[in-house]
Parts: structure tokens; C-alpha cells; sequence
């Protein structure tokens, strides 16, 4: 084998090549440095130690996810450091040498809750924000778009001129997970908001970042777009947490737009499309589709219309309410609360029917009082498992 002089660049290389993302080098990086620390060797060294037959690989890294289970890191993170380290030693030796079943890796876990926020919460953070925020929030639901795109628009990919109430955002492949290009939109509402946004920075440089940093000096990060998000979430008393992460974390936004897009009649085909999903879905028909189907922008916009009122970010109505009671009294059966409460809550209901604050009072109290008792429920049983094994 012909012998390579940084084995760390070609590992960086391919992982570039293989994802395009800065943010997954980083973190796989990340991952394998922290493991070659704790062995106390350079990436040289343990490629030419692993080589040479010296250590043993699949040894290390099953010693490395002990340690990882010790320190109390979770599944998720054992499981994306063994796939670091693996894609380091394949890259850099053969094959042959590896037995990969022999790692024992931790069964994982979704443990984190998200929700997707209500439209009067949307319209409470964005109450708070400032102007150059209110953009952000309203791109984000009204197109779907991740943080990263957001982050990496510049003013060119932005049609505000062709049709009179809707702006025409073309996302370049480069800013796609998927790494195709793709074409979405966002409401009448995002667009006034964005030209008053863009009318202080004229004239405008075409090349220039669509959405620019505090200070006006250059373009956002994703990062920084999420950590304004969060400082609006803590802001607005918003900012609950599941585990570590926020659970209006700043990826909703672009489940809030998916949901609105389907509850609205938008057709799977053109939904999969403005949020530039690849193979519509995993199934064989709609993959059929995106590979040679190609609509035109106005057969899009024709469908996206039917969702600029789920859409736009306003004062809810007496429909939107009831839209959530169902989903609230159908949680209710899905959770297996006692019949009592949902007999209680459905008479609460019925009370509130004709008075809009009382029913929208109902509505927002209930979900908190059924997600502290689910979370009562999972703790509960938990300790009983405790128990169970301490008795063992």
C-alpha cells in the first residue's frame, strides 16, 4: 500500500466530498481527534499501529465507547464516533483489515420532544423580534427552508418582481441538503416584510447575503440564525428544553410549513418539492416522480396558494381553535389518558364554545396540563424500572 503523508487531510477530503458539509467535517473531526487524544497517538501513529497489527481497531473503539457510556455521552454520540473513526481507517487502509461487526454499538434513542408551534406562539415571538428577526421567522415558515439556506441566500436568488404577492425563492443545489436545486416561495406577508428588510440597502449588490449579520457587515451562519431564534424563545418564555435541545428548536419552522402545505391540500408531489426533498417521500412512485416530472413554477405557485392563509402568521379564528380542540381530544385517546379527563375536557370545551377568549384560554392551557402528566407518566415508570433493577 502506498503510504500516505497526512492521513487526517484525506479523511477530511473525503468526508467533504462525500457530504459537501462544512458542519459534518467539523464534527467528525471533532469525533475522531477527541478519540486519538484519549489513546495518546497521532493520526499517523494509529493508522501505522493499526497497520503494522500492533492494536487492534475494533478493540480500541469497543474500549472507546466504554469509556463514552462511563463519561455518561449518549447513543447518538457513541454511534457518530464510531462512524468517524471508521470512515478515518477506511479511508486509509484496506478494508480487508477490519472486522466492523465485532463493535458492539448502543441501540439508539429518540429521547428528545419537539412540537411544532401554534400560530398565536408564532405571532408572540414574532411581537418581540425586531424587523431584521420578523424576516427570518417569516422566510422560514412561509418557504420551509433550513437555517443553512437561509443562511447562505443571496439577494439574487429572490424574484420579488414576477408575480405581485408572492416572492420566488430558487435555492441553488449547493445550499440543499439534498444537492439539487430546487424553487419554493414565501407569503405576501414574508415579502412585504422582506422588502421593507432590503429597501434601506439599496442600491443592492445582487451577490450580496440576502439576510446579514447583527452588525450589517456580512451574511449569517445557520448557528447564528439559530441562536437568534433562541434568544426570541427565552424572550418570549418559550424556551422549554427536552434533554439538551429546545423543543421549538428552529428546525420546526420547516415542519410548521410542511404541516400547513398538507393540512392545506397541497399535493404530496408539489409539498416534496418546495421543501426540496429528494425522491418525494422514499416511495418507488413519487421517486418515479421527481426523476421525471419536472412542473412548471406557476403549476407550483397554483398549489402553494392553497397554503398562504395557513400560512401567514396572524391572530388565530374561532376555525383554528376548533382544529386544535380535535387534535388536543384526539392526543387525549392516543395517550391513554382516564376517559374521565377527556369527558372534562370536551365539556370545557363546549362551555367556551360561543366566548373566544375562553376557548382560546382552553385551548392553550390544556396542552401544558397533558404534556406535565405525560412527563409525570414517563418518570414514574421509569423509577419503577430503577427499582426493578436495583431489586436484580
Amino acid at each position: 500500500m502506498q503510504s500516505v503523508s497526512d492521513p487526517l487531510e484525506v479523511f477530511t477530503a473525503r468526508i467533504m466530498r462525500r457530504s459537501g458539509s462544512q458542519r459534518t467535517v467539523v464534527s467528525y473531526r471533532f469525533q475522531l481527534l477527541w478519540f486519538l487524544k484519549w489513546l495518546d497517538l497521532s493520526p499517523a501513529d494509529f493508522i501505522s499501529k493499526v497497520e503494522s497489527g500492533q492494536i487492534s481497531a475494533e478493540d480500541q473503539i469497543n474500549a472507546w465507547l466504554d469509556h463514552l457510556q462511563v463519561e455518561g455521552m449518549s447513543p447518538a454520540t457513541q454511534i457518530l464516533s464510531y462512524y468517524a473513526i471508521k470512515k478515518f481507517l477506511t479511508v486509509n487502509l484496506p478494508r480487508h483489515l477490519f472486522y466492523w461487526d465485532s463493535v458492539e454499538l448502543p441501540k439508539a434513542r429518540n429521547i428528545a420532544v419537539e412540537r411544532i408551534p401554534s400560530r398565536s406562539e408564532l405571532l408572540r415571538i414574532m411581537n418581540r423580534a425586531n424587523l431584521r428577526d420578523r424576516v427570518l421567522i417569516s422566510l422560514a415558515v412561509s418557504s420551509g427552508a433550513r437555517r443553512g439556506t437561509l443562511a447562505g441566500l443571496k439577494v439574487k436568488d429572490m424574484d420579488l418582481v414576477s408575480y405581485p404577492d408572492v416572492g420566488v425563492v430558487s435555492v441553488p443545489g449547493e445550499l440543499n441538503k439534498a444537492k439539487f436545486a430546487y424553487t419554493t416561495f414565501i407569503t405576501p406577508q414574508a415579502r412585504t416584510l422582506l422588502e421593507e428588510y432590503l429597501k434601506d440597502r439599496k442600491p443592492l449588490d445582487p451577490e450580496s447575503p440576502l439576510l446579514l449579520d447583527q452588525k450589517e457587515r456580512g451574511g449569517q451562519t445557520g448557528t447564528n440564525l439559530a441562536r437568534r431564534w433562541n434568544e426570541l424563545l427565552r424572550k418570549t418564555e418559550l424556551d422549554q428544553r427536552s434533554k439538551r435541545l429546545h423543543v421549538l428548536r428552529f428546525h420546526v419552522l420547516r415542519k410548521y410549513c410542511a404541516t400547513a402545505l398538507t393540512s392545506s391540500g397541497v399535493n404530496l408531489s408539489a409539498r416534496e418539492r418546495m421543501l426540496g426533498h429528494k425522491g418525494g417521500g422514499g416511495t418507488a412512485a413519487l421517486s418515479l416522480d421527481h426523476a421525471y416530472y419536472r412542473p412548471e413554477i406557476v403549476d407550483l405557485l397554483a398549489e402553494y396558494r392553497k397554503a398562504i392563509p395557513a400560512l401567514t402568521i396572524a391572530e388565530e379564528t374561532v376555525g383554528d381553535y376548533w382544529m386544535k380542540r380535535q387534535m388536543i381530544l384526539d392526543t387525549i385517546k392516543a395517550f391513554g389518558f382516564d376517559h374521565g379527563i377527556y369527558e372534562e375536557v370536551e365539556a370545557s370545551f363546549e362551555k367556551h364554545s360561543k366566548d373566544m377568549q375562553g376557548y382560546k384560554e382552553t385551548v392553550e392551557e390544556i396542552p401544558r396540563i397533558l404534556r406535565a402528566a405525560h412527563t409525570f407518566r414517563v418518570l414514574n415508570e421509569e423509577n419503577k424500572q430503577r427499582r426493578k433493577a436495583k431489586k436484580k
